[in-house]
């Protein structure tokens, strides 16, 4: 039990960082605090115990009995990292002290001690186990191992989680960059059907000439031509058509006046010839 109390001092003396937590039958040692309400400093049981002798001592007062676990525990912000419990038994000291008191001294033979006994060795002789107190030096040294494993599987723990949210902040770019491409996609279409329907448009935008009704025109204008060339070059008889006009315009009025020609026709041949007239002007004005 001696080694067990020194080993409980040894730990909280390392530095502040260093508390125990009270265990009985998952009933927690309290302090009467809202902070670490259940994480006891070595400052904290000084204070009210005066050793942390007295205060193993005085734990079977509270109902923590034998099998009383002590976890040492190193606090790390507002998280802890149990290294080691330590179990309790009140049992021995008493066992050890009544004996002591009671068993008369008798002479050991050596034939009389049993086979299962090991006799001490002195502090000076024998090796520290790790993790048993037997001396300061050994024991911070395996304490101090057990919080850098501790940290390392911290920082690994944190090495993980910053290595997912790389993954998935690359997993977040890669959507990204294909919305992206897809948006390109769509305005590229987007685009090329624009362009398409204005090529369309042009291509619909036909001149007079192009539509069904100039075609007439043309097919009427087409027949008469040879007619009007050789009127032209001919002299005008006297006595026939209308001094005013040309033989050329005459003979196209003569065509006109065939049968075949319908007044559709006449209409889209006059707004044809309205058309070059007004193109004329205009071009003479800006002249």
């Amino acid at each position: 039990m001696r080694e067990k109390i020194e080993k409980i001092a040894s730990f909280l003396k390392q530095d502040s960082r260093s508390v125990i937590t009270v265990i009985f039958n998952g009933r927690k040692l309290a302090k009467p605090t809202k902070t670490m309400k259940y994480a006891f400093s070595e400052s904290d049981i000084l204070e009210t115990y005066g050793s942390i002798e007295n205060f193993i001592n005085k734990l079977p007062d509270k109902g923590f009995g034998d099998g009383t676990n002590v976890v040492l525990r190193k606090c790390y912000g507002d998280s802890y990292h149990n290294l080691e419990k330590v179990e309790l038994i009140f049992n021995e000291v008493n066992n050890v002290m009544a004996n002591n008191i009671e068993a008369p001294v008798q002479p050991i033979s050596v034939a009389s001690v049993p086979q299962s006994y090991v006799q001490p060795q002195s502090p000076a002789m024998a090796m520290p186990s790790v993790g048993m107190g037997y001396a300061s030096v050994p024991q911070n040294e395996w304490l101090d191992t057990k919080v850098k494993e501790q940290r390392f599987n911290e920082i690994e723990f944190q090495l993980k989680k910053v290595q997912e949210e790389l993954l998935d902040a690359k997993s977040k770019l890669r959507v990204a960059e294909e919305q992206k491409n897809n948006l390109q996609l769509k305005l590229d279409t987007a685009k090329e059907r624009h362009e398409l329907n204005l090529e369309k448009a042009l291509r619909d935008k036909k001149g007079f000439f192009e539509t069904p009704s100039g075609e007439k025109v043309m097919e009427v204008v087409g027949m008469a031509m040879p007619q009007l060339l050789a009127m032209a070059t001919k002299t005008p008889a006297v006595g026939m058509g209308t001094p005013n006009l040309s033989q050329a315009k005459q003979q196209l009025i003569s065509v006109i006046q065939q049968d075949f020609v319908t007044d559709e026709m006449v209409m889209n041949l006059y707004q044809s010839l309205e058309n070059l007239v007004t193109v004329e002007e205009n071009g003479g004005n800006q002249g």
